[in-house]
């Protein structure tokens, strides 16, 4: 019996050494409310996959490189510093639009930075990978979720990888998907309604036995071109896609919003559903299932959760490819779950 792995996929944003431990906590802060659950805890093995370093490094280099030619060109042409100037606050590690925001851009438009960002991710599981007597799943969150779906389309069609990482070689039992944007990022011609990312059976080329997606009613990041699941899979019983619709406290806050890692797992809709694919159905009784559903109460509505509702109304008027709109989507999507 090999041991049970679980890689976690943070979303975009500042995620320095030592981000996995509140992850790690939020989840067994959940598990130690369930008996069967508390005393399988600590069978899993949880692996940290971050791609954070590769885009520090960029953006720090980007600070660096800026900084230095500055002083050059406005002797040279004071006209063209206002051309690399705004470049100057790149390594910033406090600025929204620096540690949130071009986490997206850098991934989705600079292709050199994207299979920078892969290579990394791929160089951190393939040691893992290799046991096969392991049971091997995947928590990934926001952009989490279009990362690992990419790196995962790599290593199972790039020639040098296939054969000993792709399906049926290597597979997975869980995708734990939560706030999918992969939808909306995914590179052509990887389509994450088709790709081997996927549940199924080992001869039918996908990666997972199940998969599980998560996403919140009031979470207006994955409301942009919806994940749209495996319609026409004959794999569909493998698949589950669940709305969550409770807020837990009396408003919203940093530590409180729909989008937040810590705050999808505190709900019962999420963790319960986790635990049992992970431990199997009878780890948590029907009686602790809806004492934790109770417990777990929807607040009064806010004027944040009005702003946001408002937000993700405007969804369906974006386009897939109108990046202007979609990043404008993004930045007031998070200013109003401050």
């Amino acid at each position: 019996m090999g041991d049970n792995i679980v890689y976690l996929v943070h979303g975009m944003g500042v995620f320095e050494n030592g981000w996995e431990t509140s992850w790690k906590n939020a989840i067994i802060a959940e598990a130690n409310k369930y008996a069967g659950v508390k005393n399988n805890i600590n069978s899993l093995k949880f692996y940290p996959v971050t791609y954070y370093p590769v885009i520090k490094t960029i953006l720090t280099r980007w600070q660096q490189d800026s900084s230095s030619l500055t002083p050059v060109l406005s002797q040279a042409d004071p006209d063209m510093v206002a051309a690399v100037k705004w470049l100057n606050n790149a390594g910033s590690t406090t600025d929204f639009g620096w540690t949130n925001v071009a986490c997206v851009v850098l991934y989705r438009f600079f292709s050199i930075y994207r299979d920078a960002i892969l290579s990394n991710i791929l160089s951190q599981m393939a040691p893992y990978l290799l046991d096969t007597l392991d049971n091997h799943s995947i928590i990934a969150h926001s952009l989490g979720t279009a990362v690992i779906h990419e790196a995962l389309c790599h290593l199972a069609n790039d020639p040098s990888t296939k054969n000993i990482y792709g399906p049926p070689s290597f597979r997975f039992s869980n995708m734990i998907s939560i706030a999918n944007v992969s939808q909306l990022l995914s590179i052509a011609p990887n389509d994450p309604s088709t790709s081997v990312v996927r549940p199924g059976v080992a001869s039918d080329q996908s990666y997972f036995d199940l998969f599980l997606n998560f996403h919140h009613q009031l979470d207006p990041i994955p409301q942009l071109l919806p994940f749209k699941g495996f319609p026409g899979s004959s794999s569909s019983s493998q698949y589950q896609s669940i709305q969550l619709t409770q807020i837990q406290g009396k408003q919203l806050t940093q530590q409180n919003n729909p989008h937040a890692f810590e705050d999808y797992i505190a709900d019962p809709g999420t963790h319960i559903p986790i635990f049992q694919i992970l431990f199997g159905p009878s780890c948590i009784t029907s009686k602790e299932s809806s004492d934790s559903i109770a417990n777990f109460k929807q607040s009064n509505p806010t004027s944040t959760q009005s702003d946001l509702s408002n937000i993700i109304n405007s969804a369906s008027t974006i386009g897939p490819k109108d990046w202007q709109k979609v990043i404008s989507y993004i930045v007031s999507s998070f200013k109003a779950m401050k």
